[in-house]
């Protein structure tokens, strides 16, 4: 056609030829990154959570455009042995950590905590969360989900805005669970478990026996000493969620 000396607007729309996955986006900022596939790994899970579109608009280290999305997919990060793993939450337990299991020293230690709990108070929790993101039901444009607890002492209202393109169901389901593993998450802990437990790396759940009942965690550290005891950083986790 001949537009003379004026070149009309022109609108495109691009359809990718597969169907992104929350997998393919980390695989994808990976690669970009100049990591090998062999220095990575997703779980199957993360590879079941579509994805219309993800915009990274400047210039960024890897972990800042991942932060994120592990925050809205509730997943971790870890590294273990040379290789970045991305975990989603909400695993079966790998392991039961008896009672009598806890707190493992050398005879030649004394006596200390089987093991060492914390727990956030209710004022510091969150109040609610918002998600604002793409909606391709709204031509693309920005739209924002919202959660709140109508009860208690939280405080906190977070908010996360994400050149993500995701439907609105979708966003609807992470703010709510946003919201609720942010109290699940309330309680870290600290343990020490002998050299049976060696098979245990960060990103697992395990179950501990405290207090008469059984509760999950999820390991966020673990370090092996020369003695053979390992150290466990762990943070409690509603696997439902």
């Amino acid at each position: 056609a001949d537009y003379g000396n004026a070149v009309p607007n022109f609108e495109f729309e691009i359809d990718g030829l597969l169907p992104r996955t929350l997998g393919g986006v980390l695989s994808d900022i990976c690669i970009r990154t100049g990591m090998e596939p062999d220095e990575y790994t997703t779980a199957g899970a993360l590879n079941s959570e579509s994805i219309r579109g993800f915009v990274i608009a400047s210039g960024s280290s890897a972990m800042t455009a991942i932060s994120p999305l592990g925050a809205t997919f509730s997943f971790d990060t870890y590294e273990q042995a040379g290789t970045t793993r991305f975990v989603r939450r909400g695993q079966f337990a790998i392991a039961t950590i008896e009672k009598h299991e806890l707190n493992t020293r050398q005879r030649d230690e004394s006596a200390a905590q089987r093991y060492a709990l914390e727990r956030l108070p209710d004022h510091d929790l969150v109040k609610s969360t918002s998600l604002t993101y793409r909606d391709p039901d709204r031509n693309y444009q920005e739209n924002t989900q919202r959660a709140t607890r109508l009860f208690g002492n939280a405080m906190t209202n977070r908010s996360e805005q994400l050149a993500l393109t995701i439907s609105s169901d979708n966003a609807r389901r992470i703010v709510d669970r946003s919201l609720w593993a942010a109290w699940s998450d309330r309680i870290p802990a600290r343990i020490s478990v002998a050299d049976k437990f060696g098979f245990l790396v960060a990103g697992q759940l395990v179950m501990v026996e405290m207090a008469g009942t059984y509760l999950p965690f999820r390991i966020e550290n673990r370090i092996r000493g020369v003695n053979g005891i390992i150290d466990l950083e762990l943070r409690q986790e509603d696997p439902f969620i």
